[in-house]
């Protein structure tokens, strides 16, 4: 086959994406879609600012808009759209629409508080997250509510207890929430929701749900000197003081809004002038996470820019490469610029990990403190891809992507876990037994396939591009003066440090391949993501072979096409040992035909149904969406549905498509 014979429509639908994207780019040169986590944020959102005495009545009604507009036929609010419902969540979206003046008789709060009833009541919402939003309004008890001693933060960077070693993307929030927890400031919402109790008394000696394992741990020791009070609050003023180093120049933490609120809510219950202004620039910072949408009003989460940015800048390259003609040079360059003006280079929690020099970037506008790896890896491909394209950023500029690239590869390598494997933020350094089980909690981050995939994807193709044409002199010139090879695009040799952490890289994907040739992905649903992110790095390292793993991960991935041309896994794969498919999607599609473009061999006719399913499936204004998310913010507690990068992963699919029906022997 060849390029011929993709469907007569695909050129039209490349250029009809590639004309919105281009049209929904921000005048300082950035993408920024929609981040939609449903309810899971705009529900406590309502309680939290009820409870710092900061929500307005008109901005409480269009919440309460949304909130009633999640809500499932059987009572309940799930986590995800046509997923389980959560206690926690409907817990606290009945709460949360009591407080905007839903009557308890109204027949959605009756069918919330049948729901709740019937799986364990409102007392047993209290085991969760959503617990510190409920105990905060009075209405479960704050020794219900799961989290850390506040005494941690006194030990040690070296101490095996130290905060440190815990996830570093949900730091902030660990530390805040244990201030509050040690503290319990209470607003009662003045309401009774006697209606959510199931009313049973747990059995005796029964465990209380929610005490983590570092409390179990650290319970013979701290748990008894938390009852000093010298010493609690000791802890607490360490730990204010620690929350106020890593407050963003917007006044967020962490680039998420739990973090900030959270943070705020630790702050705010003070009597020292300086934590309350830290306090106050934190609810100020909250605006960025809120959307007004006529009557209605949401939460997001987190904001993704520097990822969309990232992705936006190498579809439309590539889909550059395969319609030709210019035109991309003033929005890639505007968007080249942007991004490296992104770059996180101050100080962060990254240098506890051993990194001596900073270099990364972070998914959000602001999150200086918190750089990623997996958001370096993209910006280090956006990046790359610029240059090749002849696209390197605004007039003066070009000389800082050698720069950058230096830096962002030197502080990517000294990320990399003694397992070859990189985790988002920082190598695993979790000592103590109980690992597995704060793994599942969010509480560590071990290395995963996804993040390590990219890694070696992004330095591979910085130190060894698989092409032929020489580097211009100037930009040769560029690299080797701060230390990247220059020559020719296949003969820039990596530097051994580089290429040694590629090796271990592909050590790590090789070991973790499932047997029945997929990978399991941390970040996004979920052997789809890690197979086609392994694919990719794998044939992006070694690009002139074909081996026994990439020919198993190349059947497995061709065996999970549904008919009608896509691929679509449910989000309860990640809790189960086997792939779970489901109806197409449009994000999923993209990411397997990634994945099978990056091979020497792949099927053709797989590849133009494929393609024929997204070109199906794009709107009239040239983008596309997805029904439910299958991206992971938080494990078990949000997931979120991108607006923007259906349309950018899409487009991108669509030009590997082409370019790969082009190669001879397709």
């Amino acid at each position: 086959m060849t390029a011929s014979s993709l469907p007569t429509a695909t050129p039209e639908a490349m250029g009809r994406a590639a004309s919105y994207l281009l049209g929904q780019q921000h005048p300082d040169g950035y993408w920024r879609g929609d981040f939609d986590t449903g309810v899971s944020a705009t529900v406590p959102d309502v309680l939290l600012r009820c409870h710092l005495g900061i929500e307005e009545p008109t901005a409480l009604g269009r919440s309460a808009a949304t909130i009633r507009d999640g809500q499932q036929p059987s009572g309940c609010w799930p986590l995800y759209a046509a997923g389980p419902g959560d206690l926690g969540l409907t817990a606290a979206a009945y709460v949360a629409l009591r407080i905007a003046g839903d009557p308890p008789t109204a027949p959605h709060l009756q069918r919330a508080a049948e729901w709740v009833r019937a799986h364990g009541g409102i007392e047993k919402a209290g085991h969760t997250l959503a617990g510190c939003w409920l105990a905060a309004g009075g209405l479960v008890p704050w020794t219900d509510v799961p989290g850390l001693p506040v005494e941690l933060v006194l030990q040690p960077a070296w101490s095996p207890l130290s905060i440190s070693r815990l996830a570093p993307g949900g730091r902030v929030l660990l530390v805040a929430l244990a201030v509050v927890r040690a503290l319990r400031p209470t607003r009662p919402v003045g309401l009774s929701v006697d209606e959510l109790r199931a009313r049973t008394t747990p059995a005796q000696g029964v465990r209380r749900r929610g005490r983590s394992a570092v409390e179990q741990l650290v319970s013979p020791t701290l748990a008894r000197s938390a009852r000093l009070s010298a010493l609690r609050l000791r802890a607490v003023s360490r730990a204010r003081q620690w929350l106020r180093d890593r407050q963003d120049e917007d006044g967020s933490f962490g680039g998420t809004w739990l973090q900030t609120i959270t943070a705020a809510m630790a702050l705010r219950c003070s009597d020292d002038p300086t934590d309350r202004d830290a306090a106050d620039r934190a609810v100020a910072g909250l605006a960025r996470f809120t959307v007004e949408d006529g009557p209605y009003r949401r939460v997001e989460e987190s904001t993704s820019p520097v990822w969309d940015t990232a992705f936006a800048v190498r579809a439309l390259t590539r889909w550059q490469a395969v319609a030709g003609g210019a035109g991309l040079a003033g929005p890639v360059g505007r968007a080249t610029g942007w991004l490296l003006a992104q770059q996180c280079l101050g100080p962060g929690d990254w240098a506890v990990s051993g990194r001596a020099e900073p270099g990364g970037w972070a998914f959000q506008f602001a999150n200086s403190v918190y750089p990623d790896v997996d958001d370096t890896a993209a910006v280090l491909l956006a990046l790359d891809a610029a240059w090749w394209a002849g696209t390197p950023g605004p007039a003066g500029e070009a000389g800082a992507i050698p720069v950058a690239l230096r830096r962002a590869v030197q502080w990517t390598i000294a990320g990399q876990d003694r397992d070859g494997g990189w985790a988002a933020w920082e190598p695993y350094r979790w000592v103590l037994p109980g690992g597995r089980r704060l793994e599942r909690m969010a509480l560590l981050e071990r290395p995963s396939v996804d993040v390590t995939a990219h890694a070696v994807e992004a330095l591979a193709r910085v130190e060894a591009l698989p092409a032929a044409q020489p580097l211009p002199a100037a930009q040769a010139q560029q690299l080797t003066a701060v230390g990247l090879p220059g020559g020719s695009r296949r003969a820039r040799g990596a530097a051994g440090s580089t290429s040694a952490a590629v090796a271990r890289g592909i050590g790590f994907l090789r070991r973790t391949q499932d047997p029945a040739g997929c990978w399991t992905g941390r970040w996004a649903c979920c052997r789809l993501y890690g197979t086609a992110a392994a694919m990719i790095a794998l044939a992006t390292a070694s690009p002139t072979g074909r081996d026994a793993a990439l020919a198993r991960a190349e059947a497995w991935l061709l065996s999970c096409q549904n008919p009608d041309g896509g691929w679509g896994e449910r989000l309860e794969s990640f809790e189960s040992d086997t792939f779970i498919g489901g109806p197409s999607t449009v994000t999923q599609t993209a990411w397997a035909l990634a994945g099978l473009c990056a091979m020497p061999m792949s099927d053709p006719k797989a590849l133009v149904a494929g393609a024929a399913y997204l070109v199906q499936r794009q709107s009239v204004d040239g983008t596309w969406t997805d029904p439910a998310p299958c991206w992971v913010f938080v494990r078990g507690q949000i997931y979120y549905r991108p607006s923007l990068l259906p349309t950018i992963l899409a487009l991108d699919a669509l030009a590997a498509v082409a370019a790969r029906l082009r190669q001879p022997g397709s």
